[in-house]
């Protein structure tokens, strides 16, 4: 009886240690999101040229757990959104090419990015542009 209530006693205690785990909300330990492009507001002219180069890092010293990238049009359309496999990497560079379809009138876009390290700290930024006829 009393090996059961050691054990019992022994598991109490590892569940509050794990259940009490604090996750960091310093800026300064989360993951770091460095956008080359595009940059915050620019405005593509899709008759000259309808592609969006979409560049940036995410790292974290912790090691990255998950990122997410959304591209939206006009806050309603997803147009892509991307889970790429990051797991365990200090350092994830993005480089991806978007067509923009042909537009009468200049319509308004987001990129949201999200990182998360393996501490459960996240980053986020969120880059709006246009594309104009």
């Amino acid at each position: 009886m009393i090996k059961y209530m050691i054990q019992l006693l022994f598991m109490s205690i590892l569940l509050t240690v794990f259940a009490c785990r604090k996750r960091s909300t310093d800026s300064a330990l989360s993951p770091r999101i460095v956008i080359a492009e595009p940059g915050i507001g620019d405005t593509i002219d899709v008759s000259v040229n309808p592609e969006l180069h979409i560049e940036f890092t995410a790292s974290s010293d912790k090691g990255l757990h998950a990122l997410e990238v959304i591209f939206v049009r006009n806050n309603t359309d997803t147009l892509l959104h991307e889970n790429p496999s990051v797991m365990d990497l200090k350092a994830y560079p993005y480089h991806e090419h978007y067509l923009l379809s042909a537009t009468s009138s200049i319509e308004s876009y987001q990129l949201h990015i999200r990182a998360e390290d393996h501490d459960g700290a996240v980053s986020e930024e969120m880059v709006p542009i246009f594309a104009q006829p």
